[in-house]
């Protein structure tokens, strides 16, 4: 059962300099909820800081966002919370594929879509296909060849959810989990 006012730490697997970016994008425009949810960066040891955030924080509700590409070998370790584990794509650019009009407007008129992979199940599109077609994709544009760093903070926050929760289950599952969690205020 959810109560009100209820905290909720989101972990998830990637850098620093995405936290801004992955908030607006979770938690949509305006940040709604923003007081009562925190989210972390994990520097490679996502399953170990989501355990310590369980054991620090039992209060709150503990979410976890991975890579899927190693879920075979991560799925077991976490058997015993599948409603707080999270399994993003192979890749968490691949949920840029699914809105490629942010992509196109993000860089602009050199932006080269045929270079993406045409797959739109962002789910399947195993991690090489998805880097390559960003590379090829932003090679010739103004802010230069796809950085994750340097660019996806912006295009998480300007990523259309409906497009993406279409297009990757998983991602659907998550903000229907975080959407509960914060209609419980």
């Amino acid at each position: 059962m959810v109560t009100a006012g209820k905290h909720i730490r989101i972990y998830f697997e990637g850098d620093k300099k995405l936290t801004r970016g992955f908030h607006t994008f979770l938690l949509g425009p305006g940040t709604r909820g923003a007081a009562r949810v925190n989210l972390s960066h994990t520097d490679g040891q996502p399953i170990r800081d989501f355990r310590r955030g369980q054991k620090s924080h039992p209060g709150a509700v503990n979410l976890l966002l991975l890579d899927s590409d190693e879920m075979p070998n991560r799925r077991q370790e976490l058997a015993d919370c599948p409603d707080n584990v999270f399994w993003m794509t192979e890749l968490m650019e691949a949920w840029f594929v699914a809105d490629r009009g942010n992509l196109r407007g993000y860089y602009g008129k050199d932006f080269n879509k045929n270079a993406l992979p045409s797959n739109l199940e962002v789910e399947r599109i195993p991690k090489k296909d998805v880097v390559d077609g960003l590379k090829g994709a932003t090679r010739d544009t103004q802010k230069g060849v796809y950085h994750k760093t340097r660019h996806a903070p912006d295009l998480l926050m300007n990523l259309d959810r409906e497009k993406v929760k279409k297009a990757a289950t998983e991602c659907e599952r998550l903000f229907r989990r975080i959407d509960l969690l914060l209609a419980a205020e």
